[in-house]
């Protein structure tokens, strides 16, 4: 019988009572898949357990301290076997001390001992100076003394009093000397914890109970945020009366603390971090007096006060600090852990504006970065384990984000729309975001370096267009137009361009701008030459007529196919006009040429068979007072 259990996750510092007579049954556990998020990643951890009749507690141990505790969950498939509890832990790994680290630590305590020695010298060379000093008077008042005594005493005060300076200098040289060679032994110490320091890692408890022996499989997943993956393209054209060849990859990265070997993944387009709570609006009420209701804004990017750092330390309502607590920038997969002392430091991104901070069992809280040192107490959550619901397949409850499966995960695999395409990966679309299975499996170290994984390639029909504007350039510059875009799901991201087997650079897919279709700039095309040159017929016009000063221009545009195939060209030039009543524009313009009255903007579509060259010819008239200043071209 399969049961479906959901229960809360509880961070706690001492193992439940259900535990107390239980044994620890350590689950080996290995990386095979990973969803990558925009931002973040789910891990997911496989292994299996031979289970005795009863009560078990199961360790998955040695997993990253990164992991976001609210989003474990836990999946069994057996016949008989109920999961009763799951909980986290983070685990401190004792360091041992080498006999180098004794070593150091007993020339340290000796070098104190002779500290305190130096320090007892110079307390009793100032009580001698003191002592002199109360003396300096040499016989009584009533009696003098003789000339030899008089000399002998001040003889001898000078002596002992040069003694204790001398002694002064050679005793503050030796402490110096010792506080460097103490300090240097810090430092060896402080290098040799760097260098053997082992960093905390997570586990996770599960208690379950089985009707009888039983070899199970069990599944975790877990988010961890420092992960992401960007959308990046390849377009290849070789020539135009061909399909625009497009590579659809990804640039992946991760630095959770865990190398991913040879794990299956996949690419979705959502955002865990990013809240999917619907605002609602409070009802408003008018009375006298009364304001009406007030919402939170959006927190703006960047802080105003400029932090680039800032340190903090989370605590409960009792002061109690909170170990493991997770604070995050919000908008962003920058965060940490709290210490064992509920403490923490981040470097912050320009745009940082506020931290969010997790911990199971109590209410998330979204603070402010108004200074570099920042004291955050959580509050206890109100719903914990009061929610359980009971359903014709088993038991489920809800609370905290933790979710315990007893249920196989069936994921559905769609057919390729694209069967030609020869990269393996099934799309999975749902209703808000997409996501690519690759099914060759990759390795991502935990290097935060980028990893390219290739998700699709697609052979497009595509309609080229060639551009030109002579007036402003020679360069004619090809684009390739997509319709009905949205079936190869793509998203926003750089494109790297090539061009008849040649690099052509790097440009911008931007499909939140895009409508019915989707427009490639692919670059510029040396294979039609462009040329724009005066018509000295048009000059020839100009002159004074009925009054008023008439000025006139023309010019001659010339294009020229090179290419082995047909191209269609726009072609695109201006013509003036008018700002004020008492100035006139003419146009002439011949053959398939159209003119925009408001902007001046004139327009060919021009089809050159391979090889061919055309001309198009355009000027205009402007007839003004002639006492007035126009400038022409």
């Amino acid at each position: 019988m399969r049961l479906l259990v959901y229960l809360s996750l509880i961070l706690c510092t001492c193992v439940p009572a259900l535990l107390l007579a239980q044994d620890e049954l350590t689950v080996p556990s290995t990386i095979d898949h990973a969803t990558v998020y925009l931002a973040g990643a789910q891990v997911q951890r496989s292994g299996q357990a031979d289970l005795p009749e009863g009560r078990t507690m199961l360790v998955f141990k040695g997993l990253t301290s990164t992991l976001d505790p609210a989003s474990v969950q836990v999946t069994a498939d057996a016949d008989g076997l109920l999961i009763l509890s799951v909980s986290h832990r983070l685990h401190f790994p004792e360091v041992d001390t080498s006999a180098a680290q004794d070593d150091i630590y007993a020339r340290i305590d000796r070098l104190e001992d002779r500290r305190r020695h130096l320090l007892t010298e110079v307390e009793i060379a100032k009580e001698e100076e003191a002592l002199l000093r109360e003396n300096r008077k040499l016989g009584g008042e009533d009696q003098g003394l003789s000339a030899a005594d008089l000399a002998a005493g001040v003889r001898f005060h000078r002596e002992r009093i040069t003694a204790i300076k001398r002694s002064y200098l050679v005793l503050r040289d030796s402490l110096r000397t010792n506080a460097d060679r103490r300090e240097a032994l810090q430092r060896q110490l402080a290098e040799r914890a760097q260098d053997t320091r082992v960093p905390a890692t997570s586990e996770v408890i599960v208690i379950v109970e089985a009707e009888r022996a039983v070899r199970s499989p069990l599944t975790l997943t877990y988010l961890v945020a420092d992960a992401s993956w960007t959308p990046q393209y390849d377009v290849r054209v070789e020539a135009t009366d061909e399909p625009l060849d497009l590579q659809y990859h990804a640039s992946v990265r991760q630095s959770s603390g865990e190398d991913w070997t040879d794990v299956q993944l996949s690419l979705s387009t959502g955002d865990p971090s990013e809240s999917a709570v619907v605002p609602v609006l409070q009802t408003w009420r008018l009375r006298e007096g009364q304001l009406p209701p007030t919402y939170e804004t959006v927190l703006p990017k960047g802080n105003a006060v400029a932090i680039r750092q800032v340190t903090g330390t989370v605590t409960d309502e009792e002061g109690v600090s909170m170990i493991g607590a997770s604070v995050r920038v919000v908008g962003t997969t920058i965060g940490t852990a709290t210490d064992i002392d509920g403490q923490f430091q981040l470097e912050l991104p320009d745009e940082a504006s506020a931290l969010v901070i997790n911990y199971t069992g109590f209410d998330e809280q979204t603070i402010p970065i108004t200074s570099e040192t920042l004291t955050i107490t959580l509050l206890e959550a109100t719903t914990m384990l009061d929610e359980v619901v009971v359903t014709a397949y088993g038991i489920q409850g809800r609370a905290a984000g933790i979710n315990i499966d007893n249920s196989n995960i069936k994921r559905q695999r769609p057919n390729n729309p694209f069967p030609s395409a020869p990269v393996p990966t099934q799309t999975q679309r749902r209703a808000t975001t997409v996501t690519f299975a690759i099914e060759l499996p990759y390795s991502i170290p935990s290097d935060g370096k980028a990893r390219r994984v290739e998700i699709q390639r697609y052979a497009i029909p595509a309609a080229y267009q060639h551009i030109a504007v002579p007036k402003r350039t020679e360069d004619v510059y090809l684009s390739a137009t997509i319709r009905d875009w949205e079936q190869y799901d793509l998203i926003s991201g750089d494109l790297q361009l090539f061009f008849e087997g040649t690099y052509l650079g790097t440009s911008r897919l931007d499909v939140d701008k895009t409508a019915d279709s989707l427009s490639i700039s692919l670059g510029r095309d040396a294979g039609v030459i462009v040329s724009r040159e005066p018509n000295q017929e048009y000059r020839q016009r100009s002159g004074l007529f009925g009054g008023k000063q008439v000025a006139s221009r023309g010019w001659t545009i010339s294009v020229r196919n090179t290419k082995t195939q047909p191209i269609r060209l726009t072609l695109l030039d201006q013509v003036p006009v008018s700002a004020q009543g008492n100035i006139d524009v003419e146009t002439d313009l011949a053959g398939s040429g159209r003119l925009d009255e408001e902007t001046g903007e004139i327009s060919w579509q021009l089809d050159l068979p391979a090889g061919t060259e055309r001309k198009v010819t355009f000027g205009y008239s402007v007839r003004y007072g002639g006492y007035e200043r126009v400038y022409l071209e």
